[in-house]
């Protein structure tokens, strides 16, 4: 793996590269923390360099009142605002962001699914079922039996589920079978 020196990445910093070597480093950034931190060091280098504002709550204000001025947004004066920014070479690929399904609702169903099917075959939304019920034998004067009975912990539910599930893959396996 190449790695980049800082004077490399303070070049990156000021946007003294072409396209290609800075598309090069940004994927690198991905995958290298040592060149992530002299790429955080070249930053707080140049902070000094960049200008400040003086009035930061008046620009948050024109701001605001340029976006409510613009009125609603169609899709037709969406494409003529951005035909000027594709010219220049900000085409929809370069702007997309390359882990946007992490942020489709279909990703969120499906991790949702897999943490109930998880938590389900753990056997937590059982003990919470029986809770209200254990507080309901208690109301009625069945205290003693509950107190006689050691509470099992969620841990050992998991443990014994987990062994249980094993055992039933080990003979496969022992038959030759691939699962």
């Amino acid at each position: 793996m190449k790695h980049y020196t800082g004077e490399q990445w303070m070049t990156y910093v000021e946007q003294g590269l072409n396209d290609d070597d800075n598309q090069q480093m940004e994927l690198h950034l991905i995958t290298c923390d040592s060149c992530m931190e002299l790429y955080m060091q070249s930053l707080e280098g140049v902070v000094g360099s960049y200008p400040t504002l003086s009035d930061e709550a008046a620009l948050a204000d024109r701001v605001m009142l340029a976006i409510e001025a613009a009125g609603p947004i169609s899709p037709s004066s969406t494409a003529s605002r951005l035909a000027p920014l594709e010219e220049a070479g900000f085409g929809s690929q370069k702007l997309r962001n390359p882990i946007t399904w992490m942020r489709a609702p279909l990703f969120h169903y499906a991790v949702a699914a897999v943490i109930t099917l998880v938590l389900m075959s753990s056997g937590i939304f059982q003990s919470i079922v029986d809770h209200p019920v254990g507080i309901d034998r208690a109301s009625n004067g069945d205290a003693q039996s509950e107190a006689t009975q050691e509470p099992v912990s969620v841990s050992k539910k998991l443990m014994d589920k987990t062994i249980v599930v094993l055992d039933s893959i080990q003979p496969k396996q022992e038959k030759g079978g691939n699962r």
